[in-house]
């Protein structure tokens, strides 16, 4: 952890900036096991390893001071980032494989949104052989064929974008003019990656 704090213009300004970067293994994960005499195909494990970097800053003005009038703001900016590292670990020196059932991808963050990419509307005339095979009618979505064979199968797959917001803001303000006082804020999650889609997702 790293951070620092000044005030500047006789404390009519204050900034604080910390900033943090760790590495977490065993982390404790939800994996797929070949299905017991209990029914059971999941089970909790300690494995693996993800990286977590991010940083929160603070600016605090006193931006106008008046005998009877004062506008204090506050802007807060917070920024967070993880990365799957490793997993299951290789084999034979090989790069480590994704472990695509649990949505898990080596070098990416966790959660990523990973399924079909939308490629449009299914039309009456010049998707015939989409129609053909690939099933559907005129009005249904259509997905991206990236593997160029012609077939929308699991191959086609893709990470669309991921459910982690790029970063967050808020904007705090308190207006006071002798006994009376107003405070308001605003508050942003701002997107980096189609967060969006977390709750949005779709398959074919």
């Amino acid at each position: 952890n790293y951070g620092f704090e000044t005030d500047l213009f006789s404390r009519r300004i204050h900034l604080e900036v910390d900033a943090h970067n760790s590495k977490t293994t065993d982390q404790i994960f939800n994996r797929t096991i070949p299905i017991m005499g209990t029914g059971l195909n999941r089970q909790s494990a300690t494995m693996g390893r993800v990286d977590n970097w991010g940083i929160e800053a603070s600016l605090r003005a006193g931006i106008i001071k008046r005998r009877e009038f004062n506008w204090d703001a506050n802007l807060n900016f917070t920024m967070n980032r993880n990365k799957l590292v490793e997993l299951y670990g290789s084999t034979n020196g090989e790069p480590e494989p994704d472990d695509i059932t649990n949505n898990r991808f080596i070098g990416e963050p966790l959660n990523p949104i990973y399924g079909y990419r939308w490629n449009g509307i299914i039309q009456e005339t010049g998707d015939e052989e989409y129609i053909e095979k690939n099933g559907g009618q005129p009005g249904y979505p259509k997905y991206a064929d990236l593997t160029g064979d012609g077939k929308i199968t699991p191959d086609d797959r893709e990470i669309l974008g991921y459910s982690q917001e790029a970063f967050r803001m808020s904007f705090a303000n308190t207006l006071t003019w002798k006994r009376w006082s107003l405070y308001f804020m605003f508050n942003g999650v701002f997107s980096g990656g189609k967060y969006g889609w977390a709750e949005n997702k779709f398959a074919y």
